[in-house]
């Protein structure tokens, strides 16, 4: 899979080119950006949010689980301060009628959705240059 971000001159508009089709990003208005479409760490917080929830409905209509609807806030915590590392805080609400074992099954597998998987392990990241006219 490939996304490809475009940016120009307007601050800080980008165009996010991916398989399932063509978005914007931007910063907020109060860093100079036109709020066009959600910031670099929305994007990232969004992914972890989409993919737990994904990931829950898939179990809970496999299993046939009496789930309503899943609700998955994130948040970063400790951005303010880098030398203790990135802390994400995510909380889950379900509504219907499960029982406890039942949740508890759930937050095991919400700890087991790929982003989930990605974001807590070992991540290198590579960057090469390509330049163009």
């Amino acid at each position: 899979m490939q996304i490809t971000a475009t940016i120009h001159r307007e601050k800080y508009s980008t165009t996010l080119e991916t398989p399932s089709g063509t978005f914007m990003a931007d910063e907020h208005l109060d860093v100079g950006g036109t709020q066009k479409g959600m910031n670099p760490h929305e994007l990232l917080l969004s992914s972890l949010a989409t993919c737990t929830a994904i990931t829950l409905r898939m179990y809970a209509d496999r299993k046939e689980w009496p789930l309503n609807c899943i609700r998955v806030h994130v948040n970063i915590t400790s951005e303010a301060e880098p030398e203790k590392g990135t802390q994400i805080e995510r909380t889950i609400q379900f509504t219907g009628t499960l029982t406890k074992e039942q949740e508890e099954r759930l937050l095991y597998i919400a700890n087991r959705c790929p982003i989930h998987k990605i974001l807590s392990g070992s991540i290198q990241i590579h960057t090469n240059i390509n330049q163009t006219q």
